[in-house]
């Protein structure tokens, strides 16, 4: 008789563990199928969006340059040039908010000295080897 009540009880025990574990696996499917949900009616917006997106952009052509001729080559030179300028203006522009901000905070005990645009110091106390007037630079 004992056996059979301890059997009975392990086997309800079973039950009940397999009951609270389909639960739980239900429970997670159906939030899972709501969050596919979600997501396939968030890849439908976003496929509208892009379609909006793709008319109203304007059609340029787009055309390979396998062979450019030498105006073409010296206006793009031109043009990169002056982007390289502009950015090094930029550039020289925050390191002397920068430099400013260290003394005026007192975190600098000397005021910096860029070099003129040529990229070549004058003082030849402050100059990096290599950059004084009339040398080369490696």
């Amino acid at each position: 008789m004992l056996w059979f009540v301890v059997w009975t009880v392990l086997v309800l025990a079973a039950l009940a563990a397999l009951v609270l574990v389909g639960l739980r696996l239900w429970r997670s499917g159906k939030a899972l199928l709501a969050e596919l949900e979600r997501a396939s009616e968030l890849a439908e917006r976003l496929e509208r969006r892009l379609a909006a997106l793709e008319e109203a952009a304007p059609q340029l052509p787009v055309e390979a340059e396998i062979m450019l001729t030498s105006e073409r080559r010296d206006a793009l030179h031109a043009a990169r040039a002056d982007i390289r300028a502009a950015r090094a203006t930029r550039r020289a522009i925050r390191a002397d908010r920068a430099y400013g901000w260290w003394n005026r905070i007192g975190m600098l005990n000397h005021e910096r000295r860029p070099a003129p645009s040529g990229g070549v110091y004058t003082d030849p106390d402050t100059a990096p080897a290599g950059t004084r007037s009339g040398e080369s630079a490696p």
